[in-house]
């Protein structure tokens, strides 16, 4: 299955990978039917209840787990890479909007799991698409890791994708299904490849994340070269807000979602211990520095209109006091 997936998206990678002139106003109202999925995820979780706090009133969430503390008007268990399972969650139900979250993120050394990151994020996509009905728009949760980072430039959605890890890759292909089947159906398609996501209550793996752990472990952090490498982290919240926001300004195309605040790995370093008040960090030098990872966000900001909130001096505190409640 995943080998058919990859022949067919190739087929499809000269899908638009810009902006269709489809601006024309969305009808909106807070009873639209909306599918989450990914519902029992950080991201996921936080957005159906973002839906509900702003009063929408016709949530369903999906994911593989239940949601304990979901406010969702309807939760459905399902795994996306199961036919049958989705059928049975789902019916042959319509939505107005579809806002997929779920992925499996973590890479793998292991070949099963990483052919399950594939098929997991690309067939789970055909499956959900074959069993629902989406009448007005898609939004997708993409990644900054659909461009090749290891040659550390500022990517932009127009620069050529390739992907250095399975979770890239099957993002990217994902992004191809979607572009085609919007196509096909006729409804607005919203990418949104969001750059490296921290926040409270979370080990998402990034350095934030790491640093603040081993920071309040009492370990070092350990920097590679000397510590200067460029990387623009995105705040949770922020993440949720701007799928929001393009679920309610469905401009179709392809959108970077970062801070637009870049800023060395040391000063991340530097930031975390001087809230934790102490620890140290070991450097490297002998090592050269990692690749930078950046996103330009001009049309984010320009077309479809969205602008992150929350700077890394803020969102660090946030994550260091939960992480001290936590302990």
């Amino acid at each position: 299955m995943v080998d058919f997936v990859l022949c067919a998206s190739l087929m499809l990678s000269k899908s638009y990978c810009g902006h269709r002139d489809l601006r024309m106003p969305v009808s909106f109202n807070l009873d639209r039917g909306i599918l989450v999925t990914g519902a029992s995820g950080r991201i996921g979780s936080r957005l159906v209840n973002k839906l509900k706090e702003k009063g929408y009133t016709s949530v369903t969430g999906l994911d593989l787990h239940p949601a304990h503390d979901s406010r969702a008007d309807a939760f459905r268990v399902a795994d996306l890479s199961n036919s049958e399972s989705l059928t049975e969650a789902l019916g042959r139900s319509s939505f107005d909007s579809l806002i997929h979250a779920a992925a499996i993120t973590a890479d793998s050394d292991d070949r099963e799991h990483s052919d399950r990151v594939v098929t997991v994020n690309t067939v789970g996509i055909l499956n959900l698409l074959r069993t629902v009905t989406v009448r007005e728009s898609v939004i997708f949760r993409s990644t900054i890791e659909v461009y090749p980072l290891s040659k550390g430039r500022v990517w932009s959605p127009s620069d050529p994708c390739e992907p250095e890890s399975f979770y890239g890759l099957s993002k990217r292909l994902g992004e191809l299904i979607l572009q085609f089947c919007s196509m096909l159906n006729d409804t607005r398609l919203v990418i949104l490849r969001l750059g490296p996501v921290y926040g409270s209550n979370d080990d998402l793996p990034n350095a934030v994340s790491s640093f603040v752990s081993k920071a309040i472990g009492g370990e070092e952090i350990v920097l590679y070269g000397d510590g200067s490498s460029l990387r623009d982290y995105l705040y949770i919240d922020d993440a949720v807000d701007a799928l929001i926001w393009a679920l309610e300004h469905p401009i179709p195309g392809i959108f970077n979602v970062s801070a637009n605040q870049p800023v060395q790995l040391s000063q991340v370093a530097e930031m975390i211990l001087s809230r934790i008040g102490g620890g140290s960090i070991r450097y490297l030098r002998e090592s050269s520095n990692p690749p930078d990872k950046l996103m330009d966000t001009y049309l984010t900001r320009h077309v479809l209109g969205y602008s992150c909130k929350v700077p890394l001096s803020q969102g660090l505190d946030r994550l260091v006091g939960h992480s001290d409640r936590k302990e």
